[in-house]
């Protein structure tokens, strides 16, 4: 229940102000990788994809807890969650006519879809 608590007010907050807060995503870094420390690696490879342009900082943070926990499925789960995420993402532009929105949304979503939470 506390998972979607945390991922309603991070949606809510990077689609209002297009930020996701530390105090957010640094605790959750922190409660992914002791939930499962054998995924840290997951974490770090999504994370370390984003690490170049086109996202922001926060978007990277939350990377690195979400990678954790789609890779605790298998490495297909990780790659299916980076995946649909972009795709939502890219979807959405388009059909808005926009060039950049919010990113977090998808890769939340992406996540918990493809984890079944």
């Amino acid at each position: 229940m506390g998972v979607f608590f945390w991922a309603t007010a991070l949606c809510g907050y990077d689609i209002c102000f297009r930020r996701l807060p530390d105090w957010l995503t640094l605790p959750a870094i922190a409660v992914a990788w002791w939930w499962h420390p054998t995924c840290i690696l997951g974490g770090v490879a999504w994370a370390a994809l984003y690490l170049r342009r086109g996202v922001g900082g926060g978007d990277v943070k939350l990377a690195a807890s979400l990678g954790t926990l789609a890779v605790a499925g298998g490495i297909m789960d990780l790659f299916a969650a980076i995946a649909l995420a972009s795709l939502a993402t890219v979807l959405l532009c388009l059909l808005l006519r926009r060039s950049a929105l919010p990113h977090g949304p998808a890769m939340i979503v992406a996540t918990l879809l493809i984890r079944g939470y």
